[in-house]
């Protein structure tokens, strides 16, 4: 039967068609030029007489576009288009009229993919934002790029954040980690750390963490002595050559090096300064305290005081001073280097 421009009824589907019976191509055309092509293997040409696939789109000039539209969205944001321009695979969220919009990924033929950009000289390049995955993480391009681990400023984080390593030929959970074990701080769990380069630390001593006696009643730049049973506890004693430091944190300076920081601190384990620049409490006795002055255990709990008698410092001395005191107590930097 033949087919009524007005439209047709009573077809039967098993032998009213469109199309051929012969081993020929369907054609469309418009304007008496071919649109559309159905070849006898059933690929479907758009733009091209020669489908190599189910479905091939072609342009002689311009780029070739593919729309996809969702009409139960809102004005201008219900089209999608994919298209290729320049060799670039382009997939953009345009308006209605398809003259504006936003483009959002970009495939290359040299395999980059640019989110953000049109033009990725990376396998896969980020331009105006961020990667984010579980408990808030986000690799951003915050302050010229960072790595947030565990949360950002808006989100709370969950869990402990850690980096792994695995070294080549090894099965383990992990042969390296970097982890966020506390706040404010940062652990590297390694058999060994090498560094090329020079290491700066913004605290100015050397300390390491003891058992201490009184722990609760000591403050920072209290001078400390060993006890007989090992342990430290506040120097007493004039010229005392058990001095084994000062504790650190006094003042404005901090503890740039700690050493024996066990994993869970006990109340009755302090930091004490062995090396380096840390605030002392001293006491100017008979005369002032001047810089480069040699200074050791005062009788005051506690407290150093100028070294004045040469016969008794030796083992006794606990640093110079780096400030002058005038008179009586203060709490004053000190350069620890016990001799």
């Amino acid at each position: 039967m033949p087919w009524d421009l007005t439209g047709n009824k009573g077809t039967n589907p098993t032998t009213n068609f469109l199309g051929a019976t012969d081993n020929q191509p369907l054609i469309i055309r418009t304007n008496n030029t071919e649109k559309v092509r159905v070849t006898s293997t059933g690929n479907i040409g758009i733009g091209t007489t020669n489908p190599a696939r189910t479905l091939e789109i072609a342009a002689s000039t311009g780029s070739t576009e593919l729309v996809i539209r969702d009409n139960s969205q809102a004005t201008d944001r219900r089209a999608w288009r994919l298209m290729n321009n320049s060799q670039v695979l382009s997939i953009e969220a345009v308006n209605d009229t398809l003259t504006g919009g936003t483009n959002l990924v970009n495939f290359t033929r040299a395999g980059n993919v640019g989110i953000g950009t049109k033009n990725p000289v990376a396998k896969l390049h980020l331009e105006g934002g961020g990667i984010r995955w579980g408990n808030g993480s986000v690799l951003t391009t915050d302050q010229g790029g960072s790595i947030e681990l565990g949360g950002d400023s808006g989100t709370p984080g969950a869990g402990t954040p850690y980096i792994d390593f695995h070294f080549r030929g090894l099965t383990q959970d992990f042969n390296a980690r970097i982890i966020n074990d506390a706040d404010g701080q940062l652990s590297v769990v390694a058999s060994a750390l090498s560094v090329t380069g020079d290491v700066l630390l913004p605290g100015a001593d050397c300390a390491e963490d003891f058992d201490v006696l009184g722990a609760e009643r000591l403050e920072p730049g209290s001078v400390m002595v060993i006890d007989e049973a090992g342990v430290l506890r506040e120097s007493s004693q004039p010229y005392d050559k058990r001095v084994a430091g000062v504790i650190s944190g006094g003042g404005d300076y901090r503890a740039g090096l700690l050493l024996d920081r066990q994993e869970e601190s006990k109340a009755n384990r302090m930091p004490v300064a062995l090396m380096g620049k840390v605030a002392c409490k001293v006491e100017a006795r008979e005369r002032p305290i001047e810089v480069g002055d040699l200074l050791t255990t005062a009788p005051t709990p506690g407290y150093a005081m100028k070294a004045n008698d040469p016969s008794k410092t030796p083992g006794a001395v606990i640093g110079k001073a780096l400030q002058r005191l005038a008179e009586g107590r203060g709490l004053i930097g000190v350069l620890v280097s016990l001799q």
